[in-house]
């Protein structure tokens, strides 16, 4: 019977242990959460002074560059060129402004030059080489 009460005084200790427990665990992460409490204030601070605002304007802006692209495309291919992908964005920006400002004709008028200027030797040997290499390859040639 005296083991009977001794397990049962051991049990009954239990919630006490782990109260004791709980609060050496709280006192030894009490330093740790101020010092994360600290920072998150300073991070709280740091961006309620920033300006968040442009983020507005750039997103205005990247819509519009899509819009410009999706106009582009459609500009140019009733132009009479395919789609391209490696036009400067500058370039593609001019040439739906162009075309919504002054039309068609005044775009085509200098569309061949500046695909001719984009287009060069150099860009068309860069692309078109390792091609022309993979199908020599191919054809055992």
């Amino acid at each position: 019977m005296s083991s009977n009460n001794s397990y049962c005084k051991n049990v009954e200790s239990l919630p006490k242990k782990f109260d004791s427990i709980n609060k050496m665990i709280a006192k030894s992460m009490r330093p740790i959460s101020e010092k994360l409490d600290a920072i998150s204030k300073q991070i709280t601070n740091i961006f309620s002074n920033f300006d968040f605002s442009y983020l507005n304007e750039l997103g205005r802006e990247l819509k519009n560059v899509t819009d410009d692209i999706i106009k582009f495309k459609t500009i140019i291919v009733e132009l009479g060129y395919p789609p391209h992908e490696d036009i400067a964005i500058t370039d593609i920006r001019r040439i739906v402004a162009d075309y919504a400002g002054f039309g068609e004709e005044y775009v085509r008028s200098y569309l061949d030059d500046l695909m001719f200027e984009i287009y060069d030797e150099t860009y068309l040997d860069h692309i078109l080489l390792p091609e022309f290499d993979s199908f020599e390859a191919i054809l055992g040639k």
